[in-house]
């Protein structure tokens, strides 16, 4: 029993590192029309989250946060620069798992051209 637990516990710590690290791989860019943006507290952790239209007429949800992978240190810059409205073309790294309330985080934002 206690071999099961300790494979099990180490499969979980697997994946989880896996998963983490297929995220940052994980890259699409999108040209996108903001819809609207909040931000989204928990205790004393926030994230920005950006809703938007994109080119295929779906609604996607992305979050706005620092990645220290991809040396991104200026969300708040990012977020005050969306314009509901307007358009751009984002890059982003990651997955959206609605049941993790995981999204996308947008790491470049461009002028739609």
């Amino acid at each position: 029993m206690n071999k099961l637990i300790t494979i099990i516990f180490v499969l979980i710590i697997a994946t989880t590192i896996g998963f983490s690290i297929a995220g940052y791989f994980n890259t699409t860019t999108y040209t996108i029309t903001v819809t609207e943006k909040e931000v989204k507290k928990s205790g004393n952790s926030h994230k920005y989250l950006v809703f938007a239209e994109i080119d295929s007429g779906e609604t996607k949800v992305f979050e706005n946060v620092d990645s220290l992978f991809r040396f991104k240190f200026d969300s708040s810059d990012i977020q005050g620069s969306l314009r509901e409205g307007d358009s751009f073309t984002i890059h982003t790294q990651g997955f959206r798992i609605p049941i993790l309330s995981m999204y996308e985080n947008i790491y470049k934002v461009e002028a739609a051209k």
